[in-house]
């Protein structure tokens, strides 16, 4: 595992238990227990950065060697991700944090641009509008979340 991995995984293991200790932790159908306020801010965001995904996709879809792509894809998954953990939206973040994984070792070469990436990444962003209902309602994550997530961390493998 390299250096900037550990580091990240133990920034991510932190960042777990401080949310824990402040009650982010708790499931999806909780989630009416924090701030509307935020709540609303981060379903705005979640808009937002799901726009700037599907820009940064059309481009990276075209041109896999395409870093500034690559990097607006990381960017806007890493962002989803520390969003939701804030909003107790756990499976949102957890998703995000395999597909942020995925645009890491692509920045740093140590995967190759496959097909199945292309769709994964694909899938993954045209799940988020979905995933935004599911945590607004309340329920369980999209049925398709799981497979798209488990072929990121094959992916990543």
């Amino acid at each position: 595992m390299a250096a900037s991995h550990r580091v990240f995984a133990w920034f991510t293991s932190q960042l777990r238990r401080l949310g824990a200790l402040l009650g982010f932790g708790r499931a999806s159908s909780a989630n009416h227990d924090f701030d509307p306020e935020l709540r609303e801010v981060f379903f705005a965001e979640l808009d937002d950065v799901g726009e700037s995904l599907n820009s940064a996709f059309a481009i990276w879809r075209v041109n896999s060697s395409d870093q500034n792509a690559l990097k607006n894809l990381r960017r806007g998954f890493h962002t989803i991700k520390g969003s939701a953990l804030l909003v107790g939206a756990n499976d949102l973040g957890d998703f995000c944090r395999h597909l942020e994984q995925l645009m890491i070792r692509l920045m740093e070469q140590q995967l190759k641009v496959t097909p199945a990436m292309i769709v994964t990444v694909d899938q993954a962003i045209a799940l988020l509008p979905a995933y935004a209902i599911a945590i607004r309602d309340g329920r369980a994550p999209p049925a398709q979340a799981r497979a798209v997530a488990n072929r990121a961390q094959r992916l990543l493998a």
